[in-house]
């Protein structure tokens, strides 16, 4: 009797070793498939730094002197500074059946904008006849108008923000490419690319 119960307790605990390594087989296998979690993070990798050289111009109306001797401030500044365009890694999404891989690249947008203030100089500015010169405040204003200037002009982009997602299409290829050589796979990957349209609120003004 106790022979019997010592067997059945081996073939049991021999049970239960096979059901973990296959549990633990499934696991390693899904982890070694293309995983959400990375691909976002290549994305975030994968973003393009634009450099631009730009003129923004300010305009403020009687904006000193009293009465018949008032004067506009009417100022252009040119300024360098750089964009950075990409995806939002969140709206990401990948689906995995077997061997197809289905990839939905969200549109690509201006992730962040800077003027270089080290650019901007008092030769900078370029003051239209009989305008009154710009103080601290009309500097610290123009320069915030150039960073809005800046991000327009990169949003409107169309080509640029192409090239930003190709590139992240390009990366997440080769993630799958590469997921595929060690596995022994060959991933058959359907794209889903959001197509990058001017935004109307940032879209040039036709009147």
């Amino acid at each position: 009797m106790k022979k019997t119960i010592e067997v059945l307790v081996i073939v049991a605990m021999i049970g239960l070793f096979c059901s973990c390594g296959a549990e633990q087989e499934a696991a390693d296998t899904m982890q070694m498939e293309p995983q959400l979690s990375q691909m976002k993070t290549i994305s975030e990798w994968a973003t393009m730094e634009c450099y631009y050289h730009n003129v923004a111009e300010y305009y403020q109306k009687n904006a000193s002197g009293y009465l018949l001797w008032k004067k506009d401030k009417n100022f252009w500044i040119s300024y360098d500074g750089i964009v950075t365009l990409g995806i939002d890694s969140s709206k990401l999404d990948v689906k995995v059946d077997g061997e197809n891989v289905k990839i939905h690249i969200p549109e690509a947008k201006v992730l962040s904008s800077k003027p270089n203030p080290d650019s901007i100089t008092k030769d900078s500015y370029y003051y239209a006849k009989n305008s009154a010169i710009a103080d601290a405040d009309d500097q610290t204003k123009a320069y915030k108008k150039a960073e809005k200037e800046m991000e327009k002009t990169a949003a409107n982009d169309t080509v640029l923000l192409a090239q930003a997602q190709q590139r992240v299409q390009s990366m997440l290829e080769d993630y799958v490419k590469n997921m595929g050589t060690m596995l022994g796979k060959e991933y058959t990957i359907t794209w889903d690319i959001k197509e990058n349209h001017v935004k109307p609120d940032t879209a040039e003004s036709t009147e």
